[in-house]
């Protein structure tokens, strides 16, 4: 996909979702690489019509091979993005990585995932594995600092129905999914509900 069709899809996805999402700030203790805006604008793009805990976007697509089966496989770099309320820190890392085994246990032939504290520095990472899943992690405005925004980022093989040629737009929805990750009703208050619009148009909802 041409580096101006993506743009073309990351600016959808901010326009459907930047009204009502409260802005993001880097976590002090936790920097991010990834710019706290545009992950507020994101977060919350589920298809239309969804309710999720999780987003996940595809933010790279390599060019597809046909299957037996006429699907086409596809290596993609993914994210997820992920809103929790930490009221106590605990560990975040193992806390993130739970998230992301849940959401890639959803997606097509997901590679396994490995605990960033459990490899040797010089251990290559497992194909999948997120880097340093703190360096996602960005918090909210103090309105209510215990809410936590992570963006992790992976690779994986993704099957989608048909090859997207070069000027599809949009992509098709295969590679866009919202959805809740399995979470034991202890837990469901450390998790902060995002809502999807039907309409861009018709106001904001709430995070």
């Amino acid at each position: 996909m041409s580096t101006r069709r993506l743009q073309m899809l990351r600016d959808r996805m901010t326009g459907l979702i930047a009204a009502w999402l409260p802005e993001a700030t880097v976590c002090r203790s936790h920097p991010g690489a990834v710019d706290a805006a545009v992950a507020a604008a994101l977060i919350g793009a589920e298809p239309a019509g969804t309710e999720a805990l999780v987003t996940v976007i595809v933010t790279g697509l390599g060019p597809g091979r046909m299957m037996d089966d006429g699907r086409h496989l596809h290596a993609a770099a993914l994210a997820a993005w992920i809103a929790t309320r930490h009221d106590d820190a605990g560990d975040r890392d193992r806390a993130a990585l739970d998230l992301v085994e849940a959401v890639a246990s959803r997606l097509p032939l997901a590679a396994p995932l490995a605990h960033p504290a459990g490899a040797a520095e010089d251990d290559e990472p497992a194909p999948g594995a997120p880097h340093d899943v703190t360096a996602g992690l960005y918090t909210p405005p103090a309105a209510d600092p215990a809410i936590c925004l992570w963006r992790i980022d992976w690779l994986q093989e993704v099957v989608l129905g048909e090859a997207p040629a070069e000027l599809i737009y949009p992509l098709p929805t295969e590679i866009l999914a919202g959805f809740a990750p399995r979470i034991g009703p202890d837990h469901v208050a450390d998790y902060v509900l995002v809502n999807g619009l039907d309409d861009p148009d018709a106001g904001g909802g709430q995070p």
